[in-house]
């Protein structure tokens, strides 16, 4: 293990002060420890198909897709690992004296290969120069699988809140909910939260989501502002209910309205903590 490969603290600037989980602060400590344990036992990267969730090893970039939104890429790393549902990995950057981390949540995986989304911060540590550094065939250092969500038959009617890239790690969720017969009969309603249309991303599988019959839709935004009539188009036809507003009480008293008893239902918010705590102090309101 290098001194280069020593985590880097970061800056009070890294971080977005929205309390996410986990914070930049909080995958410190976790890197530290990480590391001051590979001293000790004197573990390398190694480059091979198989993940581990205990050292870094290193991946290829195989594929990198552009999405609807200018700053978020998807990237695929071959492998031989499927990974479960609302699963992450973590992923590392060298810096010239030590090195810098960030956790991103599974998009997609099969039995050769994975991907992830990946939003580039203009100004950000992580991502501000990543486009230079990860392209095709170059190498990536990560970690994982970390998280996840157990999905078992019979479950109960799903309420879903997410906000932003907190979208990501429910596409594994529902396409495994979704695409289980056993799970025909369970009600997922999912709110989705953005700040335009110009920023929803990964529109296709949001509409393959919406052909279910057992899933609806609703979408709110906290402007009008589109520059993307394509997505305000195709997103506007599969959703219930499209909202020129922040979710309010209002709107989460007519979700949970026919439902007689919340204590059965599933609830899943995902987002910034900020958004996590709205979210809850409007539940508590009803």
């Amino acid at each position: 293990m290098e001194e280069n490969d020593k985590p880097v603290e970061p800056l009070e600037s890294d971080c977005c002060g929205q309390g996410c989980s986990m914070c930049v602060f909080d995958i410190y400590e976790a890197e530290m420890k990480n590391y001051q344990k590979s001293l000790s036992t004197n573990t390398l990267e190694s480059t091979s198909f198989a993940i581990s969730s205990d050292h870094y090893k290193e991946f290829k970039v195989t594929n990198i897709q552009e999405t609807e939104v200018g700053n978020v890429h998807i990237f695929r790393f071959d492998a031989n690992h499927v990974f479960m549902p609302g699963e992450h990995v973590i992923a590392k950057r060298k810096l010239q004296k030590g090195s810098i981390t960030r956790q991103y949540s599974v998009l997609y995986s099969c039995a050769k290969y994975f991907e992830i989304l990946v939003k580039i911060y203009e100004n950000g540590r992580f991502t501000s120069s990543l486009m230079k550094d990860w392209v095709l065939g170059s190498s990536v250092s990560l970690r994982g699988p970390f998280g996840g969500f157990d999905i078992k038959s019979p479950m109960n009617d799903m309420i879903i809140f997410a906000s932003g890239t907190g979208l990501v790690p429910l596409f594994s969720i529902l396409k495994s909910i979704l695409g289980n017969h056993a799970l025909d009969d369970t009600s997922v309603i999912c709110s989705i939260s953005f700040k335009n249309w110009n920023n929803i991303f990964n529109v296709e599988e949001i509409k393959s989501l919406a052909d279910y019959c057992n899933f609806t839709l609703r979408v709110y935004l906290s402007d009008e502002s589109c520059a993307n009539e394509k997505v305000k188009r195709q997103l506007s036809r599969v959703a219930d209910k499209v909202n020129y507003f922040r979710i309010n009480e209002k709107e989460v008293h007519e979700i949970l309205k026919p439902f007689s008893n919340l204590i059965k239902l599933n609830f899943i918010v995902c987002g910034s903590k900020t958004y996590e705590k709205d979210i809850e102090k409007l539940y508590t309101k009803l």
